[in-house]
């Protein structure tokens, strides 16, 4: 009789073993098929290794799922095992948003957050994702004419947050850039002397939204 009662809790727990490892936690597949930057309605392509300025995360009812927060640079040309679910989105930014300072140029800040989807079990859920820029760059540009008459040409941009960057010269024509201010707008101010050697000087309101200006400087 003892020998049945021993039996018995061991058939017990060889039936719960096989149970578990017959119903598993249900899992789908997240591919991500493509990740695109936007700028001004121009679309760059990147390669399915993500640019190695973004950052990808996925999340699920407002947390960020464990585990899967992938650096810049993640390959992404293999699948993302998650369990089924709902409410699944997926963040991709630059990891690095705040507004450089002093006189450093900065850099270029994209992010986006995808819809909803939900994952199936043994379905494979493609995304693909255009990430918009969300700052501010400010370049200038000489006409010939210009650049003929003026010497010692400057653009010093302001922005609210007291940022100031000096253009020095002509010949520079990269972005620099700021965070969107509240106001919508910065403020920039041109320096040059004419052929005679008289100082000029004219400062400017700029109307802003996230992406890239040029200041034509012209006659």
């Amino acid at each position: 009789m003892k020998r049945l009662l021993y039996i018995l809790p061991l058939l017990l727990f060889l039936a719960c073993d096989r149970q578990n490892q017959q119903d598993p936690t249900p899992i789908g597949y997240l591919s991500v098929g493509g990740i695109e930057l936007s700028c001004e309605g121009e679309v760059i392509p990147l390669s399915r290794a993500v640019d190695a300025g973004l950052r990808v995360q996925v999340w699920q009812n407002g947390a960020m799922v464990e585990g899967k927060d992938f650096a810049p640079g993640t390959d992404f040309s293999k699948r993302i095992v998650l369990p089924v679910g709902s409410n699944y989105t997926v963040k991709a930014f630059t990891p690095k948003q705040s507004e450089a300072a002093g006189n450093e140029a900065g850099i270029p800040v994209y992010s986006v957050e995808s819809s909803p989807f939900a994952v199936l079990e043994g379905d494979i859920t493609t995304l693909s994702l255009i990430v918009p820029q969300i700052n501010v760059g400010v370049g200038i540009s000489c006409d010939n004419l210009f650049i003929t008459n003026f010497t010692d040409i400057s653009v010093t941009v302001l922005s609210e947050s007291g940022r100031s960057v000096t253009i020095q010269g002509a010949g520079d024509s990269a972005f620099r850039y700021f965070t969107v201010p509240t106001s919508a707008k910065l403020q920039y101010t041109v320096k040059a002397k004419n052929l005679d050697g008289e100082a000029m000087e004219k400062t400017c309101d700029l109307p802003v939204t996230a992406k890239n200006y040029k200041i034509q400087l012209s006659i």
